[in-house]
């Protein structure tokens, strides 16, 4: 659409159809096959009207408020103007239409049959279209530049725009959406059939997806860039991103997986059944490999003995030796290929692992309780 209300539409088939729209409320429509025509507007509100066929016409506007019509054919009809700029047109038969035009540039088509339509224009430059039949559409436009359209039949849609650049299509059928933009970048599809999807966007960015069949999703996004996907079938997985950049993904079936992200930057992966998974992970990275401190902290809490903790087996003298022996070749690692990481930050965050497990086993023997209260004791005095 260029200028203020102008756009092009081509539709091809038998009713297919042309409009170009330019400057303030000029525009031309053609239309191919059995009942097509032509249509040109130019300057404040002329017209010109080209149809061809078996029931085609001739309209001709030219100036402020003139007009002219031609038909040719058995179906021809009757224009009426009454009072300065107002006109009327009646077209009987299979392809008839009506046109009412009140004020100084609204005007109104009603067509009948099998690919007919409706047009009504209020104000300045609003309009309202509306065709009945396989491949009908209704189009209303309120305000200085927003419009609606309907089609229902097998790949019918509806767009609505409200405001200045928003808009809301409806498709209905194998292959259908719908479309709902409210506010000045926003909108929603949804489509409904083997491999069709709703997006709902609100606000500045976010969008919402869902698509149901085999191998459909859904998206949600909501804030500036989270988002939420759901993909139910063989192959299908779920995504939801809560905050700046976390994230959940699911996939069920042979071989899913899925994916949790939340809280700071830890991270977790569990693999079931053939060759699927599930990932967890936490922070703003959103990194399977999640954060090096973290992992290196995993690592020295078992190396202080959390794995004979947790079977409680009694640590011996040799194991106790033997653990001693991989912390000295742990620190040395450690230094050598994680320079800017403070081993002291390894072992504060060690000392939380341990904290944390308390509250998890608070239905285990006290005993195993206090072990890990003395670990994480221990271990914050040495850091």
């Amino acid at each position: 659409m260029a200028g203020d209300q102008c756009g092009r539409v081509e539709m091809v088939g038998d009713q297919c159809g042309r409009v170009e729209m330019a400057g303030d409320r000029f525009g031309r429509v053609e239309m191919a096959g059995d009942r097509c025509g032509r249509v040109k507007m130019a300057g404040n509100r002329c017209g010109r009207m080209q149809m061809a066929g078996d029931q085609c016409g001739r309209v001709e506007m030219v100036g402020d408020r003139c007009g002219r019509v031609e038909m040719v054919g058995d179906q021809c009809g009757r224009v009426e103007m009454a009072g300065d700029q107002c006109g009327r047109v009646e077209m009987a038969g299979d392809q008839c239409g009506r046109v009412e035009m009140a004020g100084d540039q609204c005007c109104r088509v009603e067509m009948a049959g099998d690919q007919c339509g409706r047009v009504e224009m209020a104000g300045d430059r609003c309009g309202h279209v509306e065709m009945a039949g396989d491949r009908c559409g209704c189009v209303e436009m309120a305000g200085d530049r927003c419009s609606r359209v309907e089609m229902a039949g097998d790949r019918c849609g509806r767009v609505e725009m409200a405001g200045n650049r928003c808009g809301r299509v409806e498709m209905a059928g194998n292959r259908c959406g719908r479309v709902q933009m409210a506010g000045d970048q926003c909108g929603r599809m949804e489509m409904v059939g083997d491999r069709c999807g709703r997006v709902e966007m609100v606000g500045d960015q976010c969008g919402r997806v869902e698509m149901a069949g085999d191998r459909c999703g859904r998206v949600q996004m909501a804030g500036d860039q989270c988002c939420h996907m759901e993909m139910v079938g063989d192959r299908c997985g779920r995504v939801e991103m809560a905050g700046d950049q976390c994230g959940r993904v699911e996939m069920a079936g042979n071989r899913c997986s899925r994916v949790e992200m939340a809280g700071d930057r830890c991270g977790r992966v569990e693999m079931a059944g053939n060759r699927c998974g599930r990932v967890e992970m936490a922070g703003d990275r959103l990194v399977l490999g999640g954060d090096a401190v973290y992992d290196l902290a995993k690592i020295y809490q078992s190396l202080l003995g959390y794995d004979y903790i947790l079977t409680d087996s009694p640590i011996e003298r040799d194991d106790e030796l033997y653990l001693q022996g991989l912390q000295q070749v742990f620190r040395k690692q450690v230094a050598a290929n994680y320079p800017r990481i403070s081993f002291q930050d390894i072992e504060m965050v060690t000392a939380s692992h341990f904290l944390s497990l308390i509250p998890l086993h608070k239905d285990s023997p006290q005993a195993k309780k206090e072990i890990y209260w003395q670990k994480c004791k221990k271990i914050l005095v040495r850091a």
